[in-house]
């Protein structure tokens, strides 16, 4: 399901694009990443994807774990409880993401948000 903010604003952010149906990829397989502007490497590169979707993840095991730490030192034994909960929920998604890596290897944040996908009919 997309936004429909992105759907009313897409053609203000990228005023180039005129068929929403490309899917890009010649700023997806864009050999120097460093040399695309923050705005097109976030849209269109599936490493700003990937960084999202994973780093999520593990900034909340790295959180939960000090948390956990800290509820150990306490005796708090709810806060550990809770913070071992979160951080396995937390590794199950990221063996989740490596698990569907195949398909979501190219991935990127104009495939899900600003395209209009062909519908078959």
């Amino acid at each position: 399901m997309k936004l429909r903010y992105f759907q009313e604003n897409r053609e203000k952010m990228f005023p180039w694009v005129h068929d929403w149906t490309d899917p890009q990829d010649h700023w997806r397989y864009y050999p120097d990443v460093r040399n695309l502007s923050y705005k097109m490497w976030f849209w269109f590169h599936p490493s700003a994807y990937h960084l999202m979707n994973t780093g999520i993840s593990v900034i909340g095991i790295l959180f939960f774990a000090l948390a956990m730490v800290y509820g150990i030192q306490r005796g708090i034994w709810l806060l550990v409880l809770v913070c071992a909960i979160m951080v396995i929920f937390n590794v199950f998604r990221i063996l989740k993401i490596v698990k569907m890596w195949p398909y979501i290897k190219d991935m990127n944040f104009y495939d899900l948000y600003l395209r209009d996908s062909e519908v078959e009919k």
